[in-house]
């Protein structure tokens, strides 16, 4: 991938970036549907919502080129909450729920949409430069203690931290999810844990040197099913607003805001998960 990387910087003085991306993109694309047993999966859209969800919100603050200094949740985002506020029973983002994260903005979050209860599966906005990280450590309304189980019926959701363990699925989560015994398992996280994963992130902050899907599986029960719900795409246009990949056991699915037709959040109902389109 080194010399694929180096191609890609040189063509940057001469082609598009979004052009040269996109190649890079088709590449990794072309090469991850070759690696044997990967398959693409299928999430149900669901249209009508019930009376009782949650909600996993990816890249809340949406399209990078729309932040402001000042700037709360994307307007869509938002709108959305505000208008299910008492429909939904817990709200999980995965990451980057701020473009700039301040005390003011967190206090806001949870009072605005109080009446639900809310988890943060911290992205590189929110955790990764020194003010961001102390304000988050400071706030008293997030939960900090990851990774952390929620038990939503028959579901289990584990909310993890992936900046502290620079994308990888730490030792300390490994450890937890052997201790879960449901069959089902849904961790939500913000960066992707595995290399093929990579063409579909907003960024590479944090300097990823993440495995294969190949040896990351070998770290985990082939008695329960896995599903890995990360934030940290759709934040731009040329990104897809929600891919879902499987490999054995594992689900991999990639989903964020990026302020652009058909954002998309996941909505977790009746022991499954479903796609929403937002307006």
């Amino acid at each position: 991938m080194p010399i694929w990387g180096g191609f890609v910087a040189g063509v940057k003085r001469y082609f598009p970036f979004a052009l040269a991306q996109s190649i890079k993109n088709e590449f990794n694309d072309y090469t991850t549907k070759k690696l044997l047993g990967w398959g693409t999966c299928e999430i149900e859209e669901i249209l009508e919502l019930p009376s009782s969800f949650s909600v996993l919100v990816g890249h809340a603050y949406g399209a990078p080129s729309k932040s402001k200094l000042d700037g709360f949740i994307a307007p869509n985002v938002e709108n959305f909450l505000l208008k299910n506020t008492h429909n939904i029973q817990n709200i999980i983002f995965t990451g980057d729920v701020f473009s700039v994260p301040d005390s003011s903005k967190w206090n806001n979050l949870f009072k605005k949409f109080g009446p639900a209860k809310i988890y943060v599966a911290p992205g590189n906005h929110d955790f990764l430069r020194p003010d961001s990280k102390e304000i988050f450590s400071q706030n008293k309304f997030i939960r900090k203690d990851f990774p952390f189980d929620l038990s939503f019926g028959d579901l289990s959701v584990v909310v993890d931290d992936s900046i502290t363990s620079n994308w990888r699925a730490g030792e300390n989560l490994k450890l937890f999810l052997k201790t879960i015994i449901a069959d089902d398992i849904f961790i939500a996280r913000h960066n992707m844990p595995i290399s093929q994963l990579l063409p579909y992130a907003n960024s590479n902050a944090g300097n990823p040197d993440i495995t294969t899907v190949n040896d990351f599986i070998q770290d985990f029960s082939k008695k329960q099913n896995f599903t890995w719900i990360m934030g940290d795409g759709g934040a731009f246009e040329r990104l897809p607003r929600l891919t879902c990949n499987s490999f054995e056991n594992h689900r991999f699915i990639v989903n964020g805001i990026g302020e652009v037709k058909n954002d998309t959040v996941l909505i977790l109902y009746n022991g499954n998960i479903f796609s929403h389109i937002i307006r």
